[in-house]
Parts: structure tokens; C-alpha cells; sequence
């Protein structure tokens, strides 16, 4: 185990994501909160002082090296309640946005819903929806909508049209 950083003394983790409360002398049990993920509450003891963390984030920050100061955590088996050492890695925040499954994962959730499919005429591909291009492409939605509806040229330097 090592301790956590900021709450030296207090708290520990392994590398599997147990988090270890020195003066209760046990293990916190992590709560499924934050989209899915895990989460514990650490407290310094007085009222007021504490805060919900993500437990795969303080398993990174205590034993992954991050030399190029990313700033997100990825899981890479995409479970968000596996914050174990081996499953995870920093990243960009596109990098985490387009990892794995997920546009797959997003159209599958939204097959029940009527979606416009986009095209992009630079890259001659079609997505399934406006969240699947954004995604993959790495803008944002609502500035790919806007672009889409007419009220701007471009987004993320490419021309789009709706492909219906």
C-alpha cells in the first residue's frame, strides 16, 4: 500500500483500488457513484474537511508514472468499476473520448432513438450520429449541430452535412 498523496498518514491504497483508513483500521467500502465509477469519501477528521475522489484516480496518482502530465485516466477493458494498476493508463481527453468501444457502445443506446447520420465530405465518411462524428473527430457536439444547421462553415476544419 502507499499513502495517498494529500492524506498522508490517513489514508492509503493499493494498487488494486482498496482504500485503507488508518484510524478506522479497515478498508472504506467504495460507493458506485460519478457516472459509474467509484468513489470513496475521504475526511481529514474535522467537520467540513473532506471530499468524494475516484478511485481508479487515486490508484494512477499513486502508482502510474504520468511524465507527460496528461490529465485523464483510462480504463482500458472500458469496466469503471476496475481501477485496478494494470487496467489503467493516462491519457488526453480525446484519446479517453475515442478509446475502445464507445461510439458503438453510444449508437447502441440511441438505436431506439430516431438519430440524423452526418457526413463529413474531407474524410468521406458517414457516422451514425452528430455524438459518434463529435467523438471521433474530436470537437464538440454542439459546435458540430451548429455547423450542421447552417451557421458556420466548419467544425474541427471539416465540412459536414446531414447524410439523410
Amino acid at each position: 500500500m502507499k499513502d495517498i498523496k494529500g492524506w498522508e498518514g490517513q489514508y492509503a491504497i493499493t494498487s488494486c483500488g482498496k482504500v485503507w483508513s488508518y484510524k478506522r483500521k479497515k478498508f472504506l467500502v467504495p460507493a458506485g457513484y460519478g457516472k459509474g465509477y467509484l468513489q470513496v469519501w475521504l475526511s481529514g477528521g474535522k467537520p467540513g474537511v473532506g471530499r468524494n475522489y475516484y478511485v481508479h484516480r487515486l490508484v494512477a496518482e499513486a502508482y502510474l508514472p504520468n511524465p507527460d502530465n496528461l490529465p485523464e485516466v483510462n480504463h482500458k477493458d472500458e469496466n469503471k468499476e476496475n481501477p485496478c494498476l494494470n487496467n489503467l493508463e493516462w491519457c488526453s481527453k480525446k484519446y479517453n473520448i475515442n478509446y475502445g468501444t464507445r461510439c458503438k457502445r453510444q449508437s447502441e443506446k440511441m438505436s431506439d432513438k430516431k438519430g440524423r447520420r452526418v457526413y463529413c465530405v474531407e474524410l468521406d465518411k458517414e457516422f451514425k450520429s452528430i455524438s459518434c462524428a463529435a467523438a471521433e473527430v474530436g470537437v464538440k457536439q454542439n459546435n458540430l449541430s451548429t455547423c450542421l444547421r447552417g451557421q458556420q462553415k466548419t467544425c474541427g476544419g471539416y465540412h459536414w452535412r446531414y447524410a439523410d
